[in-house]
């Protein structure tokens, strides 16, 4: 028997990776099936939602070599993981930079804010470790960089990320903007 054909595959959806859906309801801590319901969505569609440490099963004995090996959910949105580290400071003077394909800037807050200047601005509630409630704003992040990258590798030309780095460091500051918020994109 495979490992592949040994398995059984139950869907769910953890808690930090379905909330930057925005259609979590933050004060159940589940899917806000009335917000849904609005949107034109059946909340029937979508997974159970579990939370961050839940255990899931156990994995089988003859996978994991001894019986009672459990299987737990762990943070699945990278950024809800790296931001927990932002939490451990005083709140008030504490931001946290994810950086990545994506870059998202934000800080952990004492609860959900609602207010339309901040949703005007792009920045949404988010969850992170253990329920905590964070603020957070999307950027684009290295997106144009590792684009360009790759269009350069099709073309046969690798260049080396400690390449690209140098010629950052070196390059005069400025010389070109990209508004990587543009409707363009």
């Amino acid at each position: 028997m495979s490992f592949v054909s040994s398995i059984r595959f139950r869907i769910f959806s953890e808690i930090t990776q379905a909330a930057t859906s925005q259609l979590i309801d933050m004060d159940r801590m589940d899917w806000d099936a009335e917000y849904m319901k609005e949107l034109g969505l059946d909340a029937g569609w979508f997974p159970r939602v579990l939370q961050f440490g839940e255990t899931i099963g156990e994995m089988r004995p003859e996978i994991a070599g001894k019986k009672g090996v459990k299987v737990v959910a762990v943070a699945g949105h990278d950024t809800a993981s790296a931001a927990s580290c932002a939490a451990s400071c005083e709140r008030e003077k504490s931001l946290y930079l994810s950086c990545g394909t994506w870059s998202c800037m934000g800080c952990v807050t004492d609860g959900i804010k609602r207010d339309m200047r901040l949703f005007r601005a792009g920045v949404t509630n988010d969850l992170g470790l253990n329920g905590e409630k964070q603020l957070r704003f999307n950027h684009t992040g290295l997106w144009i960089l590792q684009e360009c990258r790759r269009f350069w590798e099709q073309d046969g030309s690798t260049i080396p990320w400690e390449v690209l780095n140098r010629e950052t460091e070196e390059a005069e500051p400025f010389l070109a903007v990209i508004d990587t918020e543009a409707d363009d994109f």
